[in-house]
């Protein structure tokens, strides 16, 4: 099955009809097993963008249920990175994004990702996950294939994916194609997504010294917003219950009804040799 969803310039996402714009943290997109999943990054016509994605590993739906511990582990590994990817643009050379993470991770992050690399695939870097970019106003296309935990940048994507017979870089209104496919067949894969336009010096973002948000300052509506956030994530957390608990429930049911089955065919048996030895 294959999804979309789009990148219009910095961090805008379109889904369901509506657009969302800002400058915010990577996107992250789960990729399901066996599967594909695309987006979209559209670039102003005299502009060029930065694109970097990180391969990391999803969570089963099983997994939540079966092993906490693991569950645990992975958030850690995705806030790692994703941070990481957000401080890549920190980093900039000539407005270019740097191909390897500035900063080593901690020993506890190389611990866990020793123990999945070891435990899940014997040590193999490959993450089964090959990433295809492509320009829909020519037959240009780049495919390239996913590590773990290593980021895989694409600086001026632009100029990266033409062919000669283009001409030149041409720059589709409708967004330059990133499609995920994960060749996986246990196991879901989070690709982090970061792109940057070259236009952007960063010279907007914060001062790392200065709070982002004043408390006195908030309006009634961002307090709303932080509200409607934090039900939306009890929600959530509720579903997810709510599923294991139906989990649970469901496999209950199949052993009882195995356990009735079982029964009816030992009562069928013994009314058949009870009527026999009558006979």
């Amino acid at each position: 099955m294959r999804h979309c969803v789009a990148l219009i310039g910095y961090a805008s996402i379109w889904w369901g009809g509506s657009s969302i714009v800002a400058n915010a943290y990577p996107m992250i997109v789960e990729v399901p097993e066996e599967s594909e999943r695309c987006v979209r990054l559209t670039i102003p016509q005299d502009d060029d963008a930065h694109v970097a994605f990180l391969a990391l590993p999803g969570l089963a739906a099983e997994q939540d249920e079966e092993n906490a511990d693991w569950v645990k582990e992975q958030r850690e590994l995705e806030e790692h990175f994703v941070y990481q990817m957000a401080e890549m643009q920190k980093y900039r050379v000539r407005s270019a994004l740097p191909r390897k993470f500035p900063n080593a991770p901690p020993e506890r992050i190389n611990q866990l990702m020793t123990k999945f690399l070891n435990d899940q695939y014997d040590g193999e870097m490959k993450a089964g996950c090959k990433t295809t970019v492509s320009n829909p106003k020519s037959t240009a296309s780049r495919t390239m294939e996913n590590f773990w935990f290593t980021p895989v940048v694409i600086n001026h994507i632009r100029k990266s994916i033409r062919s000669k017979e283009d001409g030149g870089s041409q720059n589709p209104l409708e967004g330059f194609e990133l499609c995920f496919e994960n060749s996986n067949e246990d196991a879901p894969i989070q690709l982090v997504i970061e792109s940057v336009l070259v236009s952007d010096d960063g010279s907007s973002a914060p001062d790392d010294d200065k709070p982002v948000f004043d408390s006195s300052n908030l309006t009634p509506l961002a307090e709303q917003l932080t509200e409607s956030i934090d039900s939306a994530n009890s929600i959530i957390n509720e579903m997810r219950f709510m599923e294991s608990r139906e989990r649970r429930m469901r496999q209950t049911a199949d052993s009882i009804n195995s356990r009735v089955r079982y029964f009816s065919y030992i009562s069928v048996a013994v009314l058949i040799v009870v009527t026999y030895v009558q006979v």
